[in-house]
């Protein structure tokens, strides 16, 4: 474990070189992506505090939540009304400052492929003081120009936030998480987060190779061509027959669903493994979603394409054309 021996240079160096591209005071590595965000959670909120999170966040997410033992509330996915009314009803907690309340969002939600309203949701910030908890792992490395996420994306001050979470599977390409925050909270989480006190520590060659992943990310090459490529695909799937995107440019993941469901959520399963397969015949590799039963509010099935830098023009034009 980290606080045993299991700190070496490597993993500070990334810590380090995390929070300087984040502009934070500080992070905390973790070993495992889902143990990241279900452990930060849990670390930070418990039984008297409140949690208001957004119904389309994923599992590892649902999971942190249920740990905290926190009064927990959802809103309707990216529906800002719908969270000012969930505020609303703890007007008198706001007033006598007694309970910690978190609202807890996704930058790009893994479930959805869209993107979280953050000017709306920082709007409401300045009336309603509550803290706010965003994972990044899909739009770490991707939104904003040089990478650095959704509050780059939005022109908006990260330190004004007051946790983010990410997984690096994703755009930095190796295992495990990162934490950021300000120094009180950084120290908090290396002293409470269960994923980072009880875990075995990252291999310290992982480490330094994200350190040189985020040091690819900064330098900006890697977003100018897959933006290119997004607006290519984004363009191209209203062409689609019979499938629906519910993602939002400029997200990488993308959802799509049956333009008509059945009534059967098993009949549409099957009817886009089915396209999965044929997809794979052609040398394309996709996804449909397989998503767990401990899932709070199951997302309707949908096949998931990816999106890269170092995709071509020509393989983007190959995967519409086979859809």
């Amino acid at each position: 474990p980290r606080g045993f021996y299991g700190s070496l240079a490597p993993h500070e160096n990334l810590e380090s070189r995390a929070a300087t591209f984040m502009n934070t005071d500080g992070s905390v590595l973790f070993s495992n992506n889902f143990a990241n965000i279900s452990s930060v959670i849990p670390a930070l909120a418990n039984c008297d505090d409140i949690l208001i999170v957004d119904k389309a966040v994923t599992l590892a997410v649902q999971i942190g939540c249920k740990l905290s033992r926190a009064n927990l509330n959802w809103f309707a996915h990216n529906d800002v009304k719908d969270l000012e009314r969930v505020l609303q009803s703890f007007q008198e907690h706001f007033k006598a400052k007694r309970k910690r309340i978190w609202v807890v969002l996704e930058g790009i939600y893994k479930n959805t492929g869209d993107i979280a309203p953050l000017p709306a949701i920082m709007e409401l910030k300045k009336n309603w003081p509550f803290r706010l908890m965003i994972d990044e792992t899909v739009s770490f490395g991707v939104l904003g120009d040089s990478g650095r996420g959704i509050s780059e994306h939005f022109n908006i001050d990260s330190k004004d936030i007051e946790i983010i979470t990410a997984g690096i599977a994703n755009s930095v390409g190796c295992s495990g998480g990162l934490a950021w925050g300000n120094k009180a909270l950084v120290h908090h989480m290396r002293l409470n987060c269960s994923g980072y006190v009880f875990s075995c520590s990252l291999p310290p060659f992982v480490s330094a190779a994200a350190s040189k992943a985020i040091d690819l990310i900064e330098g900006g090459t890697l977003q100018v061509p897959l933006k290119a490529r997004l607006r290519q695909i984004y363009q191209a799937i209203p062409s689609i027959q019979g499938l629906k995107c519910t993602s939002k440019f400029p997200s990488p993941l993308i959802h799509l669903r049956l333009a008509e469901p059945s009534v059967s959520v098993e009949t549409d399963k099957q009817v886009l493994q089915k396209i999965e397969a044929m997809l794979q015949q052609n040398n394309i590799l996709v996804q449909s979603s397989n998503y767990s039963d401990m899932e709070r509010f199951e997302p309707p099935p949908s096949i998931m394409v990816r999106v890269m830098a170092q995709h071509t023009e020509e393989d983007i034009v190959k995967c519409v054309d086979a859809l």
